[in-house]
């Protein structure tokens, strides 16, 4: 049965969280997912193991019910999983799920969580260690969080994460395609869901001139490559809407691209507030142009590129470290699409 349609009535009788939990449990049924996601914490010390049993939201015998439990051939219980978007943690979490998973052997207890929750949630998953429990050593990559609390590995990672191992994992297209479906379903619960606002963030000024300073390096960062005759503005103008702030520029003499803050590129892949979206001259090819830069996607017919920008230094080397990295894109487009061979169609925005 298709991923949609064990996903719709589960949707319709108990919400889409629920769902969710139960669409993962169904991808997990093939063993190469299973073992891949069992793989997703080895970076935390967990060595994997074979996955021998995976329950969705099964009682436990002190009345806990994690999202997935996840034992070995042994009957061990190894590994709990909770999936969250934006409900807050339950008493019961973490600790009590701490409480569930043995020592020995080794196990551990897995959030999984929106990309842009993970750095408010960590810090509130550990606010709650108490007691045995108190966090004894931790680490972090850019997709995972964990730590070590009473001899139990705690980590924390993204949805975006755990289904992109899971689909380079997948053996068949059909398993991709599921997992596909319901990387669209987490996907709209992140970019849909309405947060909640707080006292501090309405007469917090620190926010709205934080994003005034985005937007006004916009232009500073296309006159530097104006001026360095890296790009030119020749018949192109600003390019605005209710959440994009920006231009257009012409890099190499051909890749129209537009340089700006955009909130919903920034909000969906984090990154940078900065982007750069091309169209022209990489028309038909975004899959080759895409492997050219580190953390590019490629969303409705055009090349996302992040611009990074450099931390804890003054405006003007921020300017120049990011006139850098445009500039670079030019440079890598035109040396991997020679002139001859590049599709110079006009980017259809482009006034």
């Amino acid at each position: 049965m298709p991923l949609l349609a064990h996903l719709v009535p589960r949707i319709a009788g108990a919400g889409v969280e629920p769902a969710a939990t139960q669409a993962l449990a169904y991808l997990l049924r093939s063993d190469a997912t299973a073992n891949a996601f069992v793989s997703l914490l080895a970076p935390a010390g967990l060595d994997p193991f074979p996955p021998a049993a995976i329950a969705a939201e099964q009682h436990l015998p002190d009345d806990t019910r994690p999202d997935l439990a996840v034992r070995d051939p042994d009957g061990h219980l190894r590994l709990l999983v909770e999936n969250k978007f934006w409900a807050g943690l339950t008493d019961a979490q973490p600790l009590a799920y701490l409480e569930a998973v043995p020592m020995a052997p080794p196990s551990a207890v897995l959030f999984i969580a929106p990309h842009q929750r993970l750095t408010s949630l960590w810090p509130e998953i550990k606010r709650r260690l108490t007691g045995r429990f108190r966090l004894e050593s931790e680490a972090a990559t850019e997709t995972l969080s964990w730590g070590r609390a009473g001899g139990r590995t705690l980590a924390l990672t993204s949805w975006r994460h755990v289904l992109e191992t899971l689909s380079e994992a997948a053996a068949d297209r059909t398993l991709r395609q599921d997992i596909a479906q319901l990387r669209e379903l987490t996907d709209q619960m992140n970019a849909d869901v309405f947060l909640p606002l707080t006292e501090a963030e309405l007469s917090d000024v620190a926010v709205p001139r934080r994003l005034a300073n985005y937007m006004d390096l916009i232009e500073e960062i296309a006159n530097r490559l104006v001026r360095d005759g890296l790009a030119d503005k020749k018949g192109l103008q600003t390019g605005n809407t209710y959440h994009r702030s920006g231009r257009y520029l012409r890099l190499a003499g051909r890749f129209v691209h537009w340089l700006g803050v955009d909130l919903n590129a920034w909000r969906a892949w984090g990154r940078s507030p900065i982007w750069s979206r091309h169209y022209s001259g990489v028309h038909g090819r975004l899959s080759e142009a895409r492997v050219l830069f580190e953390d590019a996607q490629v969303s409705e017919g055009y090349l996302w590129v992040p611009i990074r920008l450099t931390t804890g230094v003054d405006r003007a080397r921020v300017i120049d470290d990011a006139a850098r990295r445009v500039a670079r894109i030019g440079e890598r487009l035109d040396s991997a699409f020679p002139r001859k061979a590049a599709n110079v169609s006009k980017d259809p925005e482009t006034p």
